[in-house]
């Protein structure tokens, strides 16, 4: 017997949770003396600093055959016709690691 997919709970597919730390490393080195006021102040900031990937879309829409009521557009590696985003697939991912390098002069 078929199901109609009533006694299915909403949302039921969840993407994984979001792990992104933002990173900052300053160096103040000064020039001349230390009271006198002038430094140079070197930056390194990390945008996702561990680098995970964090996944942000699944294709979460299946058509079905009418005959067979199998799923049709299964990805292909698992042997659907889907392509490689198919049914359950990731189809998109949030921004890899950015890094970024400053230096700045204080007078």
């Amino acid at each position: 017997m078929g199901s109609q997919g009533l006694e299915s709970a909403q949302r039921i597919i969840r993407l994984p949770g979001l792990n992104n730390w933002n990173m900052s490393l300053f160096k103040n080195v000064y020039v001349g003396r230390q009271d006198g006021g002038r430094y140079l102040q070197l930056r390194l900031e990390m945008f996702n600093a561990p680098n995970h990937t964090q996944y942000t879309g699944i294709n979460n829409t299946a058509t079905f055959n009418r005959t067979t009521g199998a799923i049709d557009n299964l990805p292909s590696a698992v042997g659907g016709g889907g392509g490689r985003y198919g049914f359950g697939a990731v189809t998109s991912a949030a921004d890899p690691r950015i890094i970024q390098l400053a230096a700045k002069f204080y007078f």
